[in-house]
C-alpha cells in the first residue's frame, strides 16, 4: 500500500509498525525450517518481480530481504514509524479526521486510516494446568529465541498445523526425542520444493515473459484445485485419494497410519503442504501422540491416560487468535460505536474494504 501511494504521487504518509523492523510474519516467525506455502513466484509483488528466488517455496530469511529491498528500492524509509504500537483510533465528526494514540500515549491525527494489521500476529497460547511450573523452555513457534538450541534436549511440540508441519521435521534432525501432541491430523499433500538452477534465475531475469508465464502458470493452477474443498467433489475425492496414498505409501506402521489418517472431508481443516512429515513421524525418535494433555510437569507433559512424556523444550504450535480482526486497537467510528461491536455477530465489509459508520477507514 504505501509503494503504490508513493507511485499516485501521495507523500502524506505515516507507516505505523508495532515492530522494531518491517516484515510482519516474516520478521515475527524464526523457527527452524520456516518457510511460505505458496510458491515464490506467487508469493511476491506483482509490480516488483523477484528472477532470483533460490527456492519454489521460499524460507524465511529470503522473503524477509525481499521486503527490506522492497522498502529500499521504493524509498519507503523515511515514511515508516518502527517500534510504534496503535493502541486506539477515534472517528473525530466535526473535524472529520481520526485521532489515533500510540500504546505510549503519543497522539497522532489523520484523514485516512488504512489497516494493514494481518490476522495471524497474535499468538494463541492454551492454558495448560501446571504450566507455571514447568522447569524447561516453553514458548510459541511465533515467538522462537533464534539462540535456543534443541540439539540432544527432548522436545514436545504442540499442534500439528502448519507451523508444525516445518518445525518437527528440523527439530527431530537434532533432539534427542520429539514427542507431538495431536488433536486431529490433517491432509498432507507434497510440496515438491526444490533449488532453481542458475539457469533458470537467467532465463527469469533476462526473459521477463517467461517469467510472467510462470507466475500466471502457478495462480492458475491453484486456482484449479479450489473445487477439491467442495464436498463430494470429484476433484475433492482424488486429491483425498492422493493424500491417503502418499500417508500409506510413507507409513507402514497400522496404528501409526490409523492416528495419521483423517475422519473428516478434505478442506475442513487447513491441507499441509510438505515433503518431510510422515518421513519424519516414522523416525524412532518421534512418538505421535494422540490422548488429551492433562497438565503439565517441571520435566513432563502427562496426557489422560495417564502417561508422562518427557520434556525440556515445550513448543506451541498452536497457531493465532486470528477472528479477532484489528484487535487489540479500540476502533471507535461515527456516534460512538466500537468496531468490535459493530462485528459482534461476526465480520463483514463492503467489497471487503470499508465498513458502514466508520468513514476512511480502509481494511487490506
Amino acid at each position: 500500500m504505501g509503494i503504490q501511494l508513493l507511485r499516485a504521487g501521495y507523500t502524506g504518509l505515516t507507516i505505523v509498525e508495532k515492530s522494531e523492523a518491517i516484515g510482519g510474519t516474516w520478521h515475527d516467525n524464526r523457527y527452524p525450517g520456516c518457510g511460505c506455502d505458496v510458491p515464490s513466484h506467487l508469493y511476491s509483488f506483482s509490480f516488483e518481480p523477484n528472477p532470483d528466488w533460490q527456492y519454489k517455496f521460499a524460507r524465511q530469511p529470503e522473503i524477509e530481504r525481499y521486503l527490506a529491498g522492497c522498502v529500499e528500492r521504493h524509498g519507503l524509509g523515511p515514511y515508516l514509524r518502527l517500534a510504534t504500537e496503535i493502541a486506539s483510533a477515534r472517528w473525530d465528526h466535526d473535524a472529520g479526521r481520526w485521532h489515533l494514540q500510540t500504546t505510549l500515549g503519543e497522539a497522532l491525527v489523520a484523514d485516512v486510516v488504512i489497516s494493514g494489521t494481518g490476522q495471524l500476529n497474535r499468538p494463541s497460547t492454551p492454558e495448560l494446568p501446571g504450566l507455571a511450573a514447568f522447569a524447561g523452555i516453553a514458548l510459541h513457534s511465533a515467538r522462537w529465541d533464534p539462540s535456543l538450541d534443541v540439539t540432544g534436549k527432548d522436545v514436545a511440540v504442540i499442534g500439528t498445523g502448519a507451523s508444525a508441519v516445518q518445525i518437527v521435521p528440523e527439530i527431530a534432525k537434532v533432539a534427542r526425542s520429539l514427542t507431538l501432541l495431536q488433536r486431529s491430523p490433517g491432509y498432507v499433500i507434497p510440496r515438491g520444493d526444490r533449488v532453481y538452477r542458475r539457469w533458470e534465475r537467467w532465463v527469469f531475469r533476462n526473459v521477463p515473459l517467461v517469467r510472467r508465464l510462470y507466475r500466471w502458470w502457478f495462480y492458475w493452477a491453484n486456482e484449479a484445485r479450489f473445487g477439491a474443498f467442495r464436498t463430494g467433489s470429484a476433484l475433492g475425492r482424488l486429491v483425498t485419494w492422493l493424500s491417503l496414498r502418499n500417508l500409506r505409501s510413507a507409513v507402514d506402521e497400522p496404528q501409526l497410519r490409523a492416528k495419521l489418517t483423517p475422519s473428516y472431508p478434505i478442506g475442513h481443516k487447513r491441507t499441509l503442504i510438505s515433503d518431510e512429515w510422515h518421513q519424519t513421524l516414522i523416525r524412532p525418535e518421534v512418538v505421535v501422540v494422540t490422548s488429551p494433555i492433562a497438565h503439565v510437569t517441571a520435566d513432563a507433559i502427562v496426557t489422560a491416560d495417564g502417561a508422562a512424556h518427557p520434556a525440556q523444550v515445550l513448543v506451541f504450535a498452536t497457531g493465532f487468535e486470528s477472528t479477532g480482526f484489528l484487535a487489540p486497537i479500540e476502533i471507535v467510528g461515527r456516534g460512538g460505536h466500537t468496531l468490535a461491536e459493530t462485528w459482534r455477530a461476526g465480520a463483514e465489509a463492503h467489497l471487503g474494504v470499508t465498513v458502514s459508520g466508520f468513514p476512511n477507514l480502509f481494511l487490506l
